[in-house]
């Protein structure tokens, strides 16, 4: 069976080659606009997480709580922060209040966004964990060889 990515990106048409890039590699896409739909098909798969290879999150989701996902008590101070607050807070389950437990805790995860890579790790602290990976979009444009390339290792690391 054909394991899953599930990735939240309000803007999917602007990330065409990355797309591209992930259906190539043998994985079943699926893009979630909104962070509701997002926490409808990470519920779908409680029963299943092998089935899951891992998670891409934009950082910048245009929404100020997280309500959809059953965690109204965060929220993110600007929409530029909702992608990191689903990653700390309902898939690393940080604070322990997480309605998804600790289901999908070791699965890995990369993050894209529009900020430089240096400036996403100074920007939001993942120190210690070594499943979540950054990937700047800002590269596509004009690099996007190197953006593909930086998509195909993380791809070969979910390979094993």
């Amino acid at each position: 069976m054909t394991k899953k990515l599930i990735w939240l990106e309000d803007h999917p048409e602007l990330n065409v080659d990355f797309h591209k890039k992930l259906n190539d590699s043998g994985f079943d896409v699926v893009i979630c606009e909104n962070v509701g739909d997002f926490g409808k098909e990470v519920k779908l798969n409680l029963d299943n997480p092998d089935q899951v290879a891992g998670f891409i999150l934009d950082i910048l989701i245009r929404t100020n709580n997280l309500e959809e996902l059953d965690m109204p008590q965060v929220t993110p101070q600007r929409g530029a922060e909702t992608g990191y607050a689903v990653l700390r807070h309902y898939i690393r389950n940080v604070r322990d209040r997480s309605p998804i437990g600790d289901t999908f805790k070791e699965h890995p995860v990369l993050m894209l966004s529009t900020m430089s890579e240096a400036s996403m790790r100074i920007s939001f602290n993942t120190e210690g964990d070594k499943l979540t990976n950054w990937l700047s979009k800002a590269d596509q444009k004009g690099h996007t060889d190197a953006a593909l390339k930086s998509m195909q290792r993380w791809l070969q690391t979910l390979k094993g």
